[in-house]
């Protein structure tokens, strides 16, 4: 590559080029093409973006779409419960230990541990 091409690429790309050296370059024919031929280039790389962007905006969804999302979370839901119901009917719930309710007291202890303030913890009022 030449020292003309060099200084038409800095050009085009915005770095600083010695006025002297440019007009030098964009004197010889092979200068201009290159000038040319990059900013062709760069519009048409600038301007393919406004044409195709890389992201879209979502379709918006219609009526019929959103109703059968509802339907669907509907049923999804009624199954659920459906087989939750059938689950609890076929397979009792276990048996559960005796509690106070029931009236049957609760069972002796085997050790018993004694908590003294000031030994065993520092109780503290106010913070």
């Amino acid at each position: 590559m030449s020292d003309v091409h060099d200084v038409v690429e800095a050009f085009i790309d915005g770095e600083y080029v010695d006025p002297a050296q440019l007009k030098v370059a964009l004197a010889d024919e092979s200068g201009r093409d290159l000038l040319i031929d990059l900013l062709v280039l760069r519009g048409l790389v600038a301007g393919q973006a406004a044409l195709r962007p890389a992201a879209t905006d979502a379709p918006a969804r219609s009526r019929v779409s959103r109703l059968r999302l509802v339907t669907a979370a509907a049923g999804i839901a009624g199954l659920g419960l459906l087989g939750g119901y059938l689950a609890g009917t076929r397979h009792p719930a276990p048996a559960t230990a005796p509690t106070a309710a029931t009236g049957t007291p609760a069972p002796a202890p085997t050790h018993i541990i004694r908590l003294e303030n000031g030994i065993d913890w520092n109780e503290k009022v106010g913070g």
